[in-house]
C-alpha cells in the first residue's frame, strides 16, 4: 500500500500547481480530517457536519472544552505548515511550541512517572527524558523508504517518553503529521476510535510489536486523500 501512495505522490507532482479553487478545497478537506480525528481519539463526539459547521462561521452548540480544542487544533495546524514551508526539523522546542498551543501554557516537562491509566503504562523516570528526546530528533532526520511507517514510529517513540504532564498524545499525533507533511504528504483521516487507539499503545509500550497497529489506519489515511486530491485536480491543464 505504501508503493501506491509512492505512485500517486509522483503523478499529483506533476500536476502541481494545482488551480486555486482545488487547492482551497484540499486545505479545507485535510483541516476538517485533522480536527475531526484528533478531537474523536480525545473523547468528544464531535461530527463531521459539526466541524464544517464551525468552519463555515454558523451557529453549533458544543461544550466550551470541545470549542477550546477545536481553535487550538486550527491554531496549531496553521503553525504546523508555516513550519513545514521553512522546512523546520523537529526540535525540542518546535515540541514545546506544540504544547504550548494545545494547552495556552508553558510546556511542563513531568517530575514523577505516574501511571497513564488509559494505557496502563508507567512512564521512564524523568531524568532519562532528555536523552530520549535528542534519540527521536536524530531518528527523525534519518533517510527511510517508508517515511509513514517513520512518522508511525516517531509518534510511538514520543508517546513511550511521555515528557510532559499532559497532551502527550496529541503531541506525538502532531509529531507524526507533520514530519508526514515534510514529505508532503496530504493529512488524511485517520479511522482509528479512541479505545482501538489506546489498546494499540497500550500493547506497544507494554510488549512491543514489529509493525505497529497504527501504521495501517494512517497509510489507508493518506492514501484515500491522494486519491481525492487525484480526482479534484484531474482537469489540471
Amino acid at each position: 500500500m505504501f508503493r501506491e501512495i509512492r505512485k500517486k505522490t509522483v503523478i499529483l507532482s506533476r500536476r502541481k500547481p494545482f488551480k486555486k479553487d482545488a487547492e482551497n478545497l484540499i486545505h479545507l478537506i485535510e483541516k476538517k480530517n485533522w480536527i475531526f480525528f484528533n478531537m474523536r481519539l480525545e473523547g468528544s463526539n464531535i461530527s463531521m457536519e459539526n466541524i464544517q459547521a464551525i468552519l463555515s462561521e454558523e451557529m453549533v452548540n458544543l461544550p466550551l472544552e470541545d470549542m477550546m480544542l477545536f481553535r487550538n487544533l486550527e491554531d496549531l495546524l496553521d503553525a504546523m505548515k508555516g513550519w513545514a514551508k521553512e522546512k523546520a526539523p523537529l526540535s525540542r522546542r518546535m515540541f514545546g511550541n506544540i504544547y504550548s498551543i494545545l494547552s495556552g501554557s508553558e510546556p511542563r516537562i513531568r517530575k514523577s512517572s505516574p501511571t497513564v491509566i488509559e494505557l496502563s503504562y508507567v512512564p521512564m523516570l524523568s531524568e532519562d527524558i532528555e536523552g530520549k528526546i535528542d534519540e527521536l530528533i536524530s531518528f527523525s532526520k534519518e533517510e527511510t523508504f517508508d517515511f509513514v511507517k517513520q512518522a508511525v514510529d516517531l509518534h510511538n517513540m514520543f508517546i513511550k517518553i511521555y515528557p510532559f504532564d499532559e497532551f502527550n498524545q496529541m503531541v506525538a499525533r502532531a509529531i507524526m503529521v507533520y514530519h508526514l507533511m515534510t514529505k508532503e504528504m496530504p493529512i488524511g483521516y485517520i479511522d482509528i476510535k479512541e479505545e482501538e487507539y489506546n489498546g494499540v499503545l497500550s500493547r506497544e509500550l507494554n510488549r512491543g510489536y514489529e509493525e505497529s497497529g497504527l501504521y495501517t489506519p494512517v497509510v489507508k489515511g493518506t492514501l484515500e486523500m491522494l486519491n481525492i486530491m487525484d480526482n479534484l485536480t484531474m482537469d489540471y491543464r
